[in-house]
């Protein structure tokens, strides 16, 4: 994911292993130079309500989810998401697959939980990544860690989809 882009209100963001939504821009009164307000996701990682030295920048669901981050610290730190339509690429585009790497993480969990040997066999892997690498022909898809942080237009969406999307 991209770093060092300018922050923009609601676009959503991974700063460590932590998530957030930017819900502010600006200046910050009595400090100096630009400032980024992030509300987290998890209210214990913030420090206020989106307000500092009295005065009010944005508002958060909780009142400690809120902070206040300096443009350069935001721009060092914050990994960007992605769009709609480059998660669905990236999960399901047409790319280099290899079905003995697919049974790979299979044969990782079953070791890990303690079954020595139980082989795992992935039959078929090249047609069912052929079938879903076509976005076009998909009725559902599944976006769930995929960081987004922006939806794409509906009719750009509807161009790759090549018929109406609905969320």
């Amino acid at each position: 994911m991209p770093h060092g882009a300018a922050p923009r209100p609601g676009a959503r963001v991974h700063i460590g292993n932590c998530k957030a939504t930017v819900r502010y821009v600006g200046e910050v009164r009595g400090q100096t130079g630009p400032w980024v307000g992030l509300e987290w996701d998890d209210a214990a990682r913030g420090k206020n309500d989106g307000s500092t030295g009295g005065q009010a920048y944005f508002s958060c669901r909780s009142p400690s989810a809120g902070s206040f981050l300096r443009l350069d610290k935001y721009n060092s730190q914050a990994e960007l998401g992605c769009t709609v339509l480059e998660a669905l690429q990236r999960r399901y585009g047409d790319q280099d697959f290899n079905a003995d790497q697919a049974a790979e993480p299979a044969e990782q969990v079953s070791k890990a939980e303690g079954r020595k040997g139980v082989e795992w066999q992935f039959i078929g892997a090249d047609k069912v990544h052929a079938k879903i690498s076509q976005i076009q022909s998909l009725d559902k898809a599944t976006l769930i860690n995929c960081c987004i942080s922006s939806v794409v237009r509906p009719l750009m969406l509807q161009a790759c989809c090549g018929r109406p999307c609905r969320s």
